[in-house]
């Protein structure tokens, strides 16, 4: 059963990840499209170990700021944690 959730968990997460988060903008590229996939463990372990929505958006101006040379909003990456939190309690 576990591993049901955690793969409807990831896939829930890069969804959100690539429909929501976005940060380089490139959503509108189907061939885009898995922009965002290796960074869905690290999201999922986060959402798995309680993190709160906080850690979340730190987490994800870590991989702006690291993996792109890039900043989104504050305002933006609170939304979207909480929509990843979101996603969370509704496959846990």
């Amino acid at each position: 059963m576990k591993a049901k959730v955690t793969a409807a968990l990831s896939e829930a997460v890069d969804l959100v990840l690539w429909e929501h988060w976005d940060p380089i903008g490139v959503n509108d590229n189907p061939a885009a499209r898995n922009e965002y996939s290796g960074y869905v463990r690290s999201v999922v372990s986060l959402l798995q170990d309680g993190a709160d929505p906080f850690k979340l958006a730190q987490h994800l101006h870590s991989l702006e700021r690291a993996s792109m040379g890039i900043e989104t909003h504050p305002d933006h990456r609170s939304r979207v944690a909480q929509h990843l939190i979101d996603e969370y309690r509704k496959v846990a």
